[in-house]
């Protein structure tokens, strides 16, 4: 016979090949049961063998939530999205100060583009030494913006 017809046989009679089994016998009456699982004794007092919780069953119970858990994720949820809610909020008010300043400012930019304009007006005006009659009034009118009275 050949080494793995050796193997085999021993493992089909229930014999230790010298690896790991997952069954051994427990009893002379030849009943077995699994080394991970430990037996538990039932209402009667005798023993009984319970298949052990399967890889993906365990990985499903591994992952279950309680409602407390649920119900605390969903604070935790609800909290980000109002904290998100306000700061969008901010920041949609920060640009619309940015943009009432960018338009205040562009006024600005104006009235002081006219104010220097109207000054270069108010010296040619005065640099003239006869002025019509509507020119000695534009005169008049720029030196009181300017200067007062």
């Amino acid at each position: 016979m050949s080494a793995w017809c050796l193997v085999s046989e021993d493992n089909v009679r229930g014999k230790d090949s010298g690896g790991s089994t997952k069954r051994s016998r427990t009893t002379e009456k030849g009943e077995y049961f699994v080394n991970s699982n430990l037996e538990t004794p039932t209402s009667s007092g005798s023993r009984a063998r319970e298949r052990p919780i399967g890889r993906d069953a365990a990985k499903k119970k591994g992952k279950g939530k309680t409602s407390n858990e649920i119900i605390e994720e969903c604070r935790a949820m609800r909290l980000t999205r109002d904290n998100e809610f306000e700061l969008m909020k901010k920041k949609i008010e920060l640009d619309q100060e940015k943009v009432q300043l960018m338009k205040e400012k562009k006024q600005e930019m104006k009235e002081n583009e006219l104010m220097k304009m109207q000054l270069v007006h108010l010296n040619t005006l005065l640099g003239k030494e006869s002025l019509s009659l509507e020119e000695e009034n534009m005169k008049r009118s720029l030196m009181v913006k300017f200067y007062g009275n």
